[in-house]
């Protein structure tokens, strides 16, 4: 309605249209400008630049302070924030300062020859040229004054004219998409702004500042600033993704997005499906994410999906735990359900990324204790935190105390890692450094194939609640402002699939035509009998027996699960298989692998001995420490013919005969650069290293060496060959 005693047919046009700016604000200033700026160009109106306008002049009339806005490129940002929002305000607030800039110069000063020619057009002057006057002494393209003291001024991220102040400070795109991978670069356009441009407010009770970016990192000025909070978030990605508010903080209408399409372009007019289609694969995936949807990695994740990933349980909860809802990159959902933990692992290692400092800037200490089991990877427990030296010592500790089983553990050989190292290897055993080779983001992706496969599992959120983060971190990298947890996934994958060298065998004397029985041995009642212990990531048991003639006869193998106990295998398996086939033995002797007991002995070697006695009533002795004399004793007996024979059956309830299997390549070491078998085996975390150890220390004591007969000489057969060699 216009105001009383006005009548329409005596205005003229730019009457018109200054009472309709009057009445709809910066909203319809553009629609009316735009042909002045881009006269090539139709203008297509849409709603995301009238969110964009009522934001704008909220800030203008101090309705809010801080505004962010995440939108795609080419999407009317810099014209409507850095070209119509101050014309516009200007008409009605000539004296305001503005203090504009961008990651490079010649962006701030485009924006401000584009805002200097609309406000000296014809248009302009004929609507709102009573208002103010552009100065002719401060009238460039990098600084422009008008009459009533207010003026508009441009500069770049680091530049030399910040010195100026503003009433409203604007910063469209601080950073350079191209350098968005470079920390220096971010981090110093994110400094520039805390010490530098966030300070030129002239009456900070009147601060009115605006960010106006695509994102292009997680840890980039958006992400900042989101981190701080405090800000009003206009958040416009350019294809919908369901039910997201746009505005985070803020009180005005648009408090939601109103497209209900999924996929639905911001602005389908201009940028229609097929037009996002061909920017997605301009902008590869990572890039999409970011510029386009305003995330800084996709949906699902970039280099490891979200979907990827499955979940454990403890024991019985697979019933009463829900299923973990994940959405697939086709947009549909699908539901995973928890399996339980497993009892035992094949393997286990302790990965750990130290960090340098606490400070709250510093990248985070991070330790994961991680088992495989087959082909599958199961997260048991981890550490995140900020800690400085002595702490993250502590955490390395307590994390040990909780996880008491044999594993590597490993730590990345950079940071605080040789100081923690050097203090820790005298306390806890298999703590050693790894070597990293190539970049973070090569590692991450030559594992990346282990959680694709389906064979990476985590704690059910609601065991464990810091898994989301781990999920979150993992589906950012290498974006994410943090890639600790990456970092210790990749370092304890190297390990736990790691290809180890197989070794070469260091029992090729023993052959299956000569040392295996042709068909299964029960034992004889009555005949000295002995048990081998080993214990270790595998317990074992070897039982056999010694015949009259001297041969050693090795029956049974019995091997337990991986970070089990003796008494766990004696339980499960030795007790029934004595049982069932050893009533009539009653002479045994018991060989561990551990050496004679003293002050200083291992608690678990003596429980070991008490464990025999106890649950067998057998008298434990130790086995042989060194280890060249139990491979001189499993070799010299090879080398006597008829002094072994081994069960070419497997014991009943496992898999294969282990001993023919160890004898026959399994107990393999490596050798040194001369050729000589080292004492480091190959196999560490080979069930069959465990026999052939068991089997070295036990023969080591029963074994003797048959005496050679001494030859008798005969004179006259040496005569004979004497003349032979005669010519």
């Amino acid at each position: 309605m216009l105001p009383d005693g006005l009548d329409i047919l005596s205005l003229t046009v730019a009457e018109i249209d200054r009472e309709d700016v009057r009445r709809y604000g910066l909203k319809r200033f553009t629609e009316l400008a735009w042909q002045v700026i881009e006269p090539s160009t139709p203008f297509i109106g849409n709603w995301h630049l009238d969110v964009m306008a009522e934001h704008l002049e909220a800030v203008w009339k101090c309705e809010t302070h801080d505004l962010l806005i995440n939108m795609p490129p080419r999407h009317c940002k810099s014209i409507q924030v850095a070209v119509m929002f101050p014309a516009y305000v200007w008409t009605l607030e000539p004296s305001l300062k503005w203090l504009y800039s961008s990651y490079a110069q010649s962006l701030s000063i485009r924006d401000s020859v584009k805002m200097r020619r609309l406000v000296e057009s014809p248009w302009y002057r004929e609507r709102w040229g009573n208002v103010y006057d552009l100065t002719s002494d401060q009238n460039q393209k990098i600084k422009f004054e008008n009459d009533k003291t207010g003026y508009r001024m441009a500069t770049s991220v680091g530049g030399s004219n910040t010195g100026e102040g503003g009433d409203i400070l604007v910063v469209d795109d601080p950073h350079n998409v191209e350098q968005r991978e470079s920390d220096v670069m971010r981090e110093g356009a994110i400094d520039w702004w805390s010490n530098v441009m966030s300070t030129r407010i002239n009456d900070p009770k009147k601060r009115r500042r605006i960010v106006v970016m695509q994102r292009v990192h997680e840890h980039d000025l958006s992400g900042h600033l989101l981190d701080q909070g405090g800000w009003h978030h206009l958040n416009l990605p350019a294809e919908y993704e369901g039910g997201k508010c746009i505005v985070i903080g803020c009180v005005f209408h648009w408090d939601k997005d109103p497209r209900t399409v999924e996929g639905e372009p911001l602005w389908k007019d201009r940028y229609g499906k097929a037009e996002i289609a061909q920017l997605k694969k301009d902008l590869k995936e990572f890039g999409a994410a970011a510029q386009l949807q305003q995330r800084p990695a996709p949906a699902e994740g970039g280099i490891l999906k979200r979907h990827w990933w499955k979940y454990w349980c403890y024991p019985g909860q697979e019933e009463t735990l829900p299923p973990v809802r994940v959405k697939l990159p086709s947009g549909e959902y699908a539901e995973i359900k928890p399996v339980p933990l497993p009892y035992a692992f094949d393997k286990e290692v302790q990965s750990w990324d130290m960090a340098f400092k606490d400070l709250a800037t510093s990248s985070y200490v991070v330790g994961e204790q991680w088992g495989l089991k087959g082909p599958d990877c199961f997260l048991k427990d981890q550490i995140r935190a900020q800690m400085d030296f002595t702490q993250t010592l502590e955490s390395f500790r307590a994390f040990n105390r909780t996880h008491k089983r044999p594993s590597t553990k490993v730590v990345e050989d950079k940071a605080n890692g040789p100081a923690i190292m050097s203090v820790l290897k005298k306390e806890i055993a298999g703590v050693q450094p790894h070597g990293v080779t190539g970049d973070k983001q090569a590692r991450a992706a030559a594992y990346a194939h282990i959680p694709s496969a389906g064979n990476c599992y985590l704690p059910h959120p609601s065991i464990a609640p810091w898994v989301e983060g781990f999920i979150n971190e993992c589906a950012t990298f290498p974006n994410s402002e943090y890639d600790d947890q990456v970092d210790t996934w990749s370092q304890a994958m190297d390990v736990l699939y790691a290809v180890e060298d197989p070794g070469v065998s260091i029992t090729p004397e023993y052959s299956a035509q000569f040392h295996q029985a042709r068909q299964a041995l029960e034992p004889v009642p009555g005949l000295p009998s002995f048990r081998f212990w080993f214990q270790g990531l595998y317990p074992c048991c070897l039982i056999g027996q010694i015949l009259s003639s001297g041969r050693i006869v090795m029956l049974d193998c019995l091997l337990g699960e991986q970070n089990g106990g003796i008494e766990d295998l004696i339980d499960r398996k030795v007790s029934t298989v004595l049982a069932a086939d050893y009533r009539g033995c009653t002479d045994w002797r018991d060989i561990t692998n551990h050496p004679p007991l003293s002050k200083i002995s291992e608690a678990s070697e003596h429980r070991l001995d008490q464990i025999i006695a106890d649950k067998l009533q057998g008298s434990a002795e130790p086995g042989e420490p060194d280890f060249f004399i139990r491979l001189n004793a499993i070799k010299g007996l090879l080398s006597q013919t008829g002094r072994l024979t081994v069960n070419p059956a497997p014991t009943p309830g496992e898999a294969k005969p282990w001993i023919h299997e160890a004898l026959a390549g399994g107990y393999a070491f490596r050798k040194d650069q001369s050729g000589v078998i080292s004492k480091t085996e190959a196999r560490r975390f080979h069930p069959l290293t465990s026999v052939g150890e068991a089997l070295g220390h036990g023969l080591a004591r029963i074994f003797v060496r048959k005496p050679m007969p001494v030859p008798k000489f005969n004179k006259t057969e040496a005569t004979k060959r004497a003349k032979s060699y005669a010519v």
